[in-house]
């Protein structure tokens, strides 16, 4: 049975917001690699985002996450997930082969078997430490795959797979410059890589840094090779930096406060649909969007409902007396009254309802600039 808290890297308490953005975070590192040269790594990448992509039907439903986390307790209860011994393929000698194959199904304590096995046989080779680095970077052994990974980018430098590689790692730990200086130096080795420019742009978005994100990704979409991955990603950023266009924020969120913003982000958003019809993509604009409109609901702010029932009130009396008091000069006179004092009466709860019938985005500015 997968372990999709495992997969994602989340812990089982982890509210669905969080889950979400570390789903979101693996699926930008992963999905680049599912073009790579080297076979087991694209047989590798491609189960990966499939795992993903079922650890975003189940953990980010509440029901099917409930039920998933009940098998999971009983699954870890009967000792699954123990790791089994790992043996030598029959009649096989060729240890790098077998971890390849390993890793290509995601087996990665079978993998790092075979790689330790390799090094003891052939020697620390940059190869041998790049399949240790995978191997343990799959079971979350971080710290070692970096040493590992280090290791086989020292021992063949002129190689731009092994800097992807450790690029990779750096990411997991989420050192977002590191990261990106290797994927800079495999540019500087190939004349440049669009793996290497995917990675560029994700480590510039993982740091809030869209606005350098946005137009490596731009010329990738309109020159690259993979123009839906490119699309993809675009598409990702853009919903990302879409946030961070409300200038009042919060710790834990933001607040919309001019009708500008809400302009903005509909730019973006409205771009986004060109770019992507990713089901969890549409489902974020669908989102986005949904929430903007409840930013131009209006509603009544600063006075209650019992305020304006007495203003109507009060002014109604105040048209009868007008209307009464004109009466006197004849029937004219009481129906001249009746106009003047209802004009003047719906007038003054017009004005009341008016200034404090409001967009939700206006309400939002009165309370920020309540609280300066």
């Amino acid at each position: 049975m997968d372990n999709y808290y495992a997969i994602v890297g989340a812990e089982r308490n982890d509210p669905a917001d969080v889950i979400k953005k570390k789903i979101i975070n693996e699926l930008r590192q992963w999905q680049k690699r599912t073009t790579s040269s080297d076979l087991s790594k694209r047989h590798e990448a491609e189960r990966k985002m499939n795992l993903l992509e079922k650890a975003r039907e189940i953990l980010l439903d509440d029901a099917r996450r409930k039920g998933y986390d009940l098998q999971l307790d009983a699954f870890l209860a009967a000792g699954g997930g123990a790791q089994e011994p790992v043996t030598a393929s029959s009649g096989s000698g060729d240890w790098l082969q077998q971890a390849r194959d390993h890793l290509a199904v995601g087996d990665y304590n079978s993998a790092a078997y075979c790689g330790r096995e390799a090094r003891n046989t052939l020697g620390a080779s940059a190869e041998v430490w790049s399949i240790l680095a995978r191997a343990n970077a799959g079971l979350g052994n971080l710290s070692e795959a970096l040493y590992e990974a280090q290791q086989a980018a020292s021992l063949d430098v002129a190689n731009p797979d092994r800097q992807l590689e450790l690029g990779g790692v750096y990411e997991e730990l989420e050192q977002w410059d590191r990261a990106r200086s290797c994927y800079e130096q495999v540019n500087r080795l190939t004349g440049g890589s669009e793996e290497a420019d995917l990675g560029i742009a994700g480590s510039l978005a993982n740091q809030g840094r869209y606005s350098e994100a946005i137009p490596v990704l731009e010329k990738l979409h309109l020159h690259g090779s993979n123009k839906r991955m490119a699309a993809y990603y675009l598409a990702d950023v853009l919903l990302a930096y879409s946030e961070t266009i409300p200038v009042a924020r919060e710790e834990d969120g933001y607040y919309i406060t001019t009708a500008e913003e809400i302009a903005q982000i509909r730019a973006v958003l409205n771009r986004v649909r060109t770019l992507s019809d990713d089901e969890q993509i549409m489902l974020r604009v669908v989102d986005q969007e949904e929430f903007l409109v409840t930013m131009e609901i209006k509603q009544l702010y600063g006075v209650t409902a019992w305020k304006v029932t007495k203003t109507v009130i009060l002014w109604a009396i105040i048209a009868f007396v007008i209307a009464g008091i004109l009466s006197n000069a004849g029937s004219g006179g009481f129906f001249l009254g009746v106009l003047l004092g209802g004009g003047v009466a719906w007038l003054r709860i017009h004005l009341q309802i008016r200034n404090h019938y409001l967009p939700r985005w206006r309400i939002n500015a009165m309370v920020v600039r309540g609280r300066l």
